[in-house]
């Protein structure tokens, strides 16, 4: 007699490995967390440091420092290599910043930063091998950066749509920049500390989720 329900589990656990991937070991949701709370970290400096420079511009602050905080979701994906976990990154950020009171967005947290992590995983799945290279981490930070600038200036305050596309535009810059970043980043890690502590980073996850 065939052990259907033994063929289910099977079949069940080979449809979350294509769509969801190998489970996070506790020691990677640590190194995600850890981006995260870096990626919270950095904002909160950048964000006082760039309204001092932009202000005799005239520009907007949060789209011209948004690469300097998406960096670090691109960075998290692509040192554990895990399918979803700019989107997890982003879930730990809402949280954060919700329950801690970053910020100024209130519930809007949630859709603002767990896009903003959707939409690096989304690059890095649509350019496959190509999102193991420096354009792949430019690509990658640069979309965060418009989407996370949109949710905000297009979704929360709807503004017209000339404040909407300049800063579209300046994030978009912001992000390219942010993702050269990224790239040294990932790099100077890879040299060092991905080569000293492999337990960091599940080996079959690298494989079968970047």
């Amino acid at each position: 007699m065939r052990d259907e329900s033994g063929e289910g589990r099977n079949g069940f656990r080979r449809i979350k490995e294509v769509l969801i991937g190998p489970s996070m070991t506790p020691m990677v949701i640590v190194y995600l967390s850890l981006f995260a709370a870096i990626g919270m970290a950095v904002k909160q400096i950048a964000y006082p440091l760039a309204a001092v420079a932009a202000a005799p511009l005239l520009l907007p602050v949060s789209p011209l420092v948004a690469g300097a905080y998406m960096m670090w979701l691109v960075a998290g994906r692509a040192i554990t290599g895990y399918r979803w976990s700019g989107t997890f990154m982003g879930a730990v950020q809402a949280f954060a910043a919700f329950l801690l009171i970053f910020g100024r967005h209130g519930a809007f947290n949630f859709p603002l930063y767990i896009a903003s992590g959707l939409a690096v995983d989304i690059v890095f799945l649509m350019m496959g091998p190509l999102s193991r290279t420096m354009i792949g981490y430019v690509a990658a930070t640069a979309v965060s950066s418009v989407v996370g600038t949109l949710m905000v200036v297009g979704v929360e305050l709807e503004l017209g749509n000339e404040l909407v596309i300049a800063s579209g535009l300046i994030a978009l810059g912001g992000g390219t920049i942010g993702g050269f970043a990224a790239y040294q980043i990932i790099s100077l890690h890879d040299r060092t500390l991905g080569e000293r502590y492999s337990i960091s980073v599940d080996p079959r996850a690298s494989a079968e989720g970047r």
